[in-house]
């Protein structure tokens, strides 16, 4: 039981130290999310290419990663170059005023994974003492 413990706090701490490296947005869907995200860089001036998994910032010769898990209702955003850190604050404040400006539908498939996630966890706390 001890091993199976010291196991699960390992990944979550990994999960949580990969998590805060960038930023992570719940409850989105993906066509919205695209749009969103393409009409704040439009909006701040940041010209970019776009490939698989990441937005090419063409002025700063920068890369921002982006994720979607649709089917998770996730998406992630992280700045390849650090010292671009300052314009990544940037779209992420703009990001955040344009979703709250707008009537975007929830997605809350995430959202009751983690509330599962943490009434299972409390459940086998209160079972293991």
């Amino acid at each position: 039981m001890l091993v199976i413990s010291l196991l699960m706090c390992t990944v979550l701490l990994v999960m949580l130290w990969k998590q805060t490296s960038g930023y992570m947005v719940f409850g989105v869907k993906e066509g919205q999310f695209r749009q969103i995200l393409h009409s704040t860089l439009k909006k701040l001036n940041f010209p970019f290419d776009e490939s698989l998994s990441r937005l090419r910032l063409t002025t700063l010769d920068a890369d921002l990663q982006v994720g979607i898990q649709a089917w998770m209702g996730t998406a992630y955003l992280r700045m390849k170059q650090t010292q671009h850190t300052s314009a990544f604050r940037k779209i992420v404040d703009s990001l955040r005023k344009d979703f709250a400006s707008t009537t975007a539908q929830f997605d809350a498939t995430m959202c009751a994974f983690y509330i599962l996630f943490g009434v299972f966890g409390l459940a086998a706390s209160i079972f293991l003492l």
